[in-house]
Parts: C-alpha cells; sequence; structure tokens
C-alpha cells in the first residue's frame, strides 16, 4: 500500500514506525507499530453505512471491524489493535500498536491516553527482525558465515603459528646458549680478559640471602670458565671459545647435551680423559671425528701460551649456526690448572628461570643485589631476539589486517547483493513512514549480527584446532626429511 493510500485511512501528516518483516502485498502477516493519530476514527469516518472502505487503487479496509470489533479485556488493550487489510483479493492481518482515545473508550483501557512504544521496545523489534532476515536466505547468509569463521581461522591459526616458532626460537636460543640471566665480572664483557673473575663463594654467598619471592622463581644456576682459543687439527686450525664447565650443572642449565646424538659420543659425563665436546660444524672444518685428537691454545693469566691435547668425546648439532661456528665445551678440572685462576674462580654465573616472563621479576633484584658486576638478562645479552618478537608482533597485527580487509569486500558485497534484491520491501518501507535512519539501522544490524556469528564460529573453530598442540606443538620434521630426500 503506498503512502497516498495510508495518508487517506490514517490522515495526512501522520507518522508510521513501521516494523515488518515481509511486503504486504505478498500476503503474509505484517507487524506495523505506527503512532497515527486516531485511525479508528478516521476509519470510521470513511465507512459510514458500508461494510468495507475502498481507498487509493482498490485496497479495502473493513472499517467496521476496524472501528468495532472487540477482542476482549484479555485481547484487546491500549497496545494492541488489530484490523484487516484485502489488497488484490488477498487478506493481510495488521497489528497496530497504537494508544487511541476512541478505542480506549470502547474498550474501558482510559481515556486520553497515549502508550507509545518506547525506545528500547522499538529496538528489540529491530534488532529480531534484522537477526530474522538474515535467514532469509540460508545458502547466502551460511556462504559468508563460512567464509568469515574460515577467514578469521586461517588469520589466527597463521599468527599462532608464526608466533609459537619464534617463541621456540628464542626459549631454544636461551636453554642451548644463553640462559635467562648472566652474571660477570664488569671487566670481562669488555675484551674477555682472563683475569676478570669472580669467587663462587662471594656469589653464593649473596645468593642465599636472596628474597623468597624472587628465590622460589630460580630454577638452577651453574658456574663457567670462559676463555677463546686456538682450536686445531693436523689439518686446520679454527678460533673457538671454550667453555669451562661442571658437567653435572651444566646439563640442568642447557640442553647442549641433548643434541648431541646416540652415535655421537656423550656430553663429558664418561670417563674419558681430557674429553672435548664440539660441534658438527667445527668438526667438518677441522676434519675430525668422534676418538680424534685435536689441541687447543690459549693464553693464561700470566700471558704464557698453554696448549692442551683433548679428544672428541661428543659431537653436537643444534639449528643455531653462529653458536655451533664457535663453541666447544670441556670439563672445569681438565683446564683450571692451567689457567693460573685462584682456586673457586669462575668467569660466569648462569642461571635458568621457568620462563620469559619471570626474569622480569628476578632480574632486578639480582642487579641491586650485585651492584659492583654485570647482571643482564638474556634481552641484554641478544639485543636481536628481542627486536625478533617486536617483529613478529608487529607482522602478526598487519597479517591480520589483511585478513580483515579482504573478509570486509566479502560482507559488503553480500549485504549489497541483499539490499538489491530487497529494493520493492525497503521503498514500501519508506512509503509507511520508515526514515532513512531506521532502514540504515536495520541493514547495519544485520551486518553486525553476520560478522559476530562468523567471528565466533571462527574463534571456536581456532580454538578447537589450536588448543590440542598449545603445550606439544607441531612436529614439522617431516618438512627436514622432505627436503633431505628432495636433495638426494
Amino acid at each position: 500500500m503506498d503512502a497516498g493510500n495510508w495518508h487517506q485511512v490514517m490522515g495526512k501528516g501522520n507518522r508510521l514506525f513501521p516494523y515488518v518483516n515481509h511486503c504486504a502485498h505478498k500476503g503474509q502477516r505484517t507487524n506495523i507499530p505506527q503512532t497515527a493519530e486516531r485511525p479508528l476514527e478516521l476509519a470510521a469516518k470513511h465507512q459510514q453505512n458500508d461494510k468495507n472502505v475502498v481507498v487509493g487503487d482498490g485496497t479495502v479496509v473493513d472499517g467496521k471491524r476496524l472501528h468495532q470489533r472487540r477482542y476482549g479485556a484479555r485481547k484487546f488493550n491500549r497496545e494492541r489493535l488489530y484490523a484487516r487489510v484485502s489488497r488484490k483479493g488477498k487478506s493481510t492481518r495488521v497489528r497496530l500498536l497504537q494508544g487511541d482515545t476512541h478505542a480506549e473508550r470502547r474498550c474501558g483501557c482510559g481515556v486520553g491516553k497515549r502508550n507509545i512504544m518506547d525506545a528500547a521496545t522499538i529496538s528489540r523489534l529491530e534488532s529480531i527482525n534484522a537477526w530474522k532476515n538474515i535467514w532469509r536466505n540460508k545458502v547466502r547468509s551460511g556462504v559468508i558465515l563460512g567464509a568469515i569463521a574460515i577467514g578469521l581461522f586461517s588469520g589466527t591459526f597463521l599468527l599462532s603459528f608464526i608466533e609459537g616458532w619464534i617463541i621456540g626460537t628464542v626459549n631454544s636460543d636461551i636453554k642451548t646458549q644463553y640462559s635467562h640471566v648472566q652474571i660477570h665480572d664488569t671487566a670481562f664483557l669488555s675484551n674477555s680478559n682472563i683475569n676478570a673473575c669472580f669467587m663462587r663463594e662471594e656469589v653464593e654467598g649473596k645468593m642465599a640471602h636472596f628474597g623468597k619471592d624472587a628465590a622460589r622463581h630460580v630454577s638452577t644456576t651453574t658456574y663457567r670458565l670462559n676463555f677463546t682459543g686456538m682450536l686445531a687439527s693436523p689439518y686446520k686450525a679454527v678460533g673457538v671459545t671454550a667453555k669451562g664447565v661442571l658437567a653435572d650443572e651444566e646439563m640442568q642449565v642447557t640442553d647442549v647435551w641433548r643434541h648431541i646424538p646416540d652415535t655421537m659420543g656423550v656430553f663429558l659425563t664418561d670417563d674419558t680423559r681430557m674429553a672435548i665436546v664440539i660441534s658438527s660444524r667445527i668438526a667438518e672444518k677441522l676434519k675430525v671425528r668422534l676418538r680424534s685428537r685435536i689441541v687447543f691454545t690459549f693464553q693464561d693469566v700470566h700471558g704464557e701460551m698453554q696448549s692442551l691435547a683433548f679428544r672428541v668425546g661428543g659431537i653436537y648439532k643444534t639449528t643455531n649456526a653462529m653458536f655451533e661456528e664457535g663453541h666447544v665445551f670441556v670439563r672445569y678440572a681438565d683446564v683450571f690448572n692451567y689457567t693460573g685462576l685462584p682456586d673457586g674462580a669462575f668467569h660466569e654465573a648462569a642461571i635458568l628461570l621457568p620462563d620469559i616472563e619471570t626474569c622480569a621479576i628476578v632480574a632486578p633484584q639480582l642487579k641491586s643485589m650485585f651492584p659492583d658486576m654485570e647482571v643482564r638478562e638474556w634481552s641484554e645479552v641478544n639485543p636481536a631476539l628481542v627486536l625478533t618478537l617486536a617483529y613478529t608482533d608487529f607482522m602478526g597485527i598487519i597479517i591480520l589486517g589483511i585478513f580483515l580487509f579482504a573478509l570486509s569486500f566479502g560482507i559488503i558485497n553480500t549485504m549489497l547483493m541483499a539490499v538489491l534484491e530487497r529494493t520493492r520491501e525497503l521503498g514500501m518501507l519508506g512509503a509507511i513512514g520508515m526514515s532513512k535512519r531506521k532502514i540504515f539501522n536495520m541493514i547495519m544490524l544485520e551486518t553486525v549480527f553476520l560478522t559476530l556469528l562468523g567471528g565466533i564460529s571462527g574463534i571456536i573453530l581456532g580454538a578447537a584446532v589450536l588448543l590440542p598442540v598449545l603445550e606439544t606443538g607441531i612436529d614439522l620434521s617431516f618438512f627436514a626429511s622432505y627436503k633431505r630426500n628432495m636433495v638426494k
């Protein structure tokens, strides 16, 4: 029914706030809230002695029922008036939510009162209508919901995969090379001076007075000798940093021993005299293998050169190429007597903590406890790791933004199709008094419902896939085996 017909029945200047589920001309039920002024009296005025009122292009309004029909106190109140509107031979029941003076007087609901719907009721009805409109085309809505869910899941999975990969790399470097916190003499870091050492008893004495809250975070501590020198075989010589360690303590702080294959020896735990653990890269450069003899030359505290013959007791292989290029491990007792250092002297104390977050709690307390020594966190030992984490977070935001930007085009396209398919319906809504703002709000509500539903589905799908591998991770070893097979 166009605007002109409604004005003839309802009176000019009246404004309707429609809530239409389907087009009235299709013969389906239509709910039309409105605030027209005295529609029943106007209909009765047009009725006169006829049962029906014919208006406009053949629309028939049952004025008698509109004016006289009673539903009793149970069904008829000041918020519900019913009318039967016929168009082109089809009958449609219209519900008018309107407080009318004449109608209230007829049903005993009060005189002179208007009961117009409040904003909350209108908003609720608009939300319900928007939700129903989504499912008018289930296939189209299902496709866009699936696209949103899969897109959000893919972005979440990719971000989680990259984040886990980087964090795993950082944790691997910490456990293999850096540990969470390192303590050195202040003069050692400048030029790796062998004389810049500290006494273990002094450090352990201060650590004994460590605060209880911080001490419970410290997993274990190991002490090392660090000195540089030349490692030579009959074929070649390379510069390396030798770490004189206590094997039992070292194995609790670092995981280098885990990277020694069963066929490549052990980590200084056998009875081999003057054993040394080297990397696979150093072994390849020196052209040596397990049980081969090599010579390590370094300078003691007096400036004299010391040359010690070692036998390869283990060969490790990690994913850190730079670490493998220049680090070897020997027993503390095998080299200490040749350094000229006082008894109980060490160059480095390495502290392992439960996780990276704990380091932010423990490191400041250690720095205040050792003001005359150099206390460094893992992020200070290798700032490139922090830069890698920050870069990963930034790239994650960019990637997620690209995914959401691409999904927005799919949502816009779907809603544009929905609007173009409903031009007649939207035109009728405007004709009977629905403002452009309310039509726009209805479309936006449908978009919001689609996005929220698809987003929740994507999050649930992502959680279902990621939670089982949150602790164990994803085994990517098959990629390495595939690459080796391709090389062969």
